[in-house]
């Protein structure tokens, strides 16, 4: 707990990268991405292309970073979903070819 209290701290003065996240907590990098994904239920955490690291958001300073932040994780989430569409028609072919081999060439 002492060591999440003291990445916490750190976050609200700062960015703070994978890399320090990693040297403080001795996490290997999935481990921490996943500590960080779990803290921001917790915090506003800021994390935007224009930075390197994250940050908690603690003022009204901070309202550029989160809106960047906000932008970003929009265009991130767009471009999840459409990659969605490629996989689920490739999947339908599958489905439609009721056990028959099938290839898809590109």
């Amino acid at each position: 707990m002492e060591t999440i209290n003291k990445i916490t701290d750190l976050m609200k003065e700062r960015f703070v990268t994978r890399a320090e996240l990693m040297e403080i907590t001795g996490l290997g990098d999935r481990q921490v991405r996943n500590l960080v994904q779990k803290m921001k239920l917790s915090y506003p955490i800021i994390s935007t292309s224009k930075a390197k690291g994250y940050k908690i958001a603690t003022s009204e300073n901070d309202l550029n970073w989160v809106l960047n932040s906000i932008h970003d994780n929009r265009s991130k989430a767009l471009s999840i979903f459409e990659g969605q569409k490629k996989l689920k028609e490739f999947a339908r072919q599958f489905e439609q070819s009721e056990g028959v081999q099938l290839t898809l060439n590109f």
